[in-house]
Parts: structure tokens; C-alpha cells; sequence
């Protein structure tokens, strides 16, 4: 049977770290469904619906990717889909912590397996929170974000 990988994030924005794990799980599963969430451990900047267009703006000219919005519990979502296994980006350690123990929290509410992609040395260091931080201080954040991306919050960030 052939998986879809789903990979939840908030993407507040996205990145082009979350863009190149995107790609890799394609790669490795055939198809991708990225799911625009909200995290209650996060305030997030821009909204579920800023976030979304982000995301379609970002990931637009990828074969094989649909992007969604949920406003629930990732296991909800994720219910009723067997063919389903969900995919998560680390850059270290702490990552992996955090995302191991969301991915027995899953597994034990909908029996979804997560697999975890690194991120790799090129996006170490490139997280939502440092774009957020360059967008406030009015440091060079284009280079974090995918192409597509640069417009759609230029016009959000003036107003």
C-alpha cells in the first residue's frame, strides 16, 4: 500500500527548510499533504488563513503536494487514513525530543507512524521564530523563506 506523507507544522512562515523536507518526502513517498495547524504552544504571528496562501504560494509549482488548513487535533485529522504516515523535520536535538514525544501522543491516539527527516546543515538554523525575529528587526530574512513567499509577506508586514 502506498503511503502519503503528511507533514503538520504551523509554518508561521514557511521556510525553505520546511520546503526542502517537503520535496524530500515526495521523494521518498510519492505524495505529500501539508496541514497549516494551529499549536497551542505557540502564539502564532500571521493567521491560519496567511499561513495557508504562504504555503500554496511556496509549494505551488511541486508535483504531488496539496496543502490544507486544520483548525483541530492533528490526530483527528489523521483518523480513518491507514495509508497515512506522518513526517516531521529535526535540525537537533531538542527537535527530536519535542517531535518524539508528539509522535507517541499519535500513535497512541490514531496508530499513525511518524518518520523524522534531518534537516540537514543547510537548515540548521533556519526556523519561523528567526524569520519572525528579521521581519521585527528589519534584518535580511528573504533568504529564509521560499521565492514565492517574499511578496506575500512584504505586503503583510507593511499593512
Amino acid at each position: 500500500m502506498k503511503k502519503l506523507a503528511v507533514i503538520p507544522g504551523s509554518f508561521d512562515p514557511i521556510t525553505r527548510g520546511h520546503a526542502e523536507i517537503i520535496r524530500r518526502a515526495v521523494g521518498v513517498f510519492g505524495a505529500c499533504e501539508v496541514v497549516v495547524m494551529n499549536n497551542r504552544e505557540k502564539t502564532t504571528r500571521f493567521s491560519l488563513e496567511e499561513r495557508t496562501a504562504f504555503c500554496r504560494a511556496a509549494l505551488a509549482g511541486e508535483k504531488n503536494v496539496s496543502v490544507s488548513a486544520y483548525e483541530g487535533m492533528l490526530y483527528e485529522f489523521l483518523a480513518g487514513r491507514e495509508s497515512a504516515v506522518l513526517v516531521k523535520g529535526v535540525r537537533n536535538g531538542e527537535d527530536l525530543l519535542y517531535e518524539r514525544t508528539q509522535a507517541a501522543f499519535n500513535f497512541d491516539h490514531c496508530g499513525v507512524e511518524t518518520v523524522f527527516l534531518d534537516a540537514g546543515d543547510a537548515w540548521q538554523d533556519v526556523s519561523s521564530t528567526r524569520v519572525r525575529a528579521l521581519l521585527d528587526e528589519g534584518g535580511d530574512w528573504q533568504a529564509l523563506v521560499p521565492e514565492a513567499v517574499i511578496p506575500l509577506l512584504e505586503k503583510t508586514v507593511r499593512g
